[in-house]
């Protein structure tokens, strides 16, 4: 191999190393993603609309208490009834049941997605 050859490809490797250094740093300085709060769609919808989420690149999304509420199937779940019941499928909370709570949770870990549940 010639001189100036070796030479060329010297300052290309270096040049390549330098980008991908220059480019972690850059990562380096990066906000971490935001988050979602999503009060208002039922577990299905929410679950359809995972990879609406990914594209958009959210890192997490933020849920309602998913327990049942002392106001009845309409109330939002700050009115806590009973932490424990997430809802069946013959008496679903305002956003479903615990099976459709679980179906997020698996969409969002296959997506990549933080799920945040407010507890109280």
């Amino acid at each position: 191999m010639k001189p100036s050859l070796r030479k060329q490809l010297g300052v290309r490797r270096r040049a390549a190393l330098l980008e991908q250094l220059e480019s972690r740093r850059l990562l380096a300085a990066v906000s971490p993603p935001a988050f979602l709060q999503w009060f208002d769609s039922s577990f299905d919808t929410v679950e359809q609309r995972t990879p609406d989420i990914f594209q958009t690149g959210y890192g997490a999304v933020w849920l309602p208490p998913p327990g049942r509420a002392d106001s009845g199937e309409q109330s939002v779940g700050y009115d806590a009834y009973d932490r424990f019941d997430l809802g069946s499928p013959d008496h679903e909370t305002l956003y479903g049941t615990e099976a459709g709570l679980k179906s997020v949770a698996t969409a969002f870990e296959r997506a990549g997605v933080a799920l945040q549940i407010d507890a109280i």
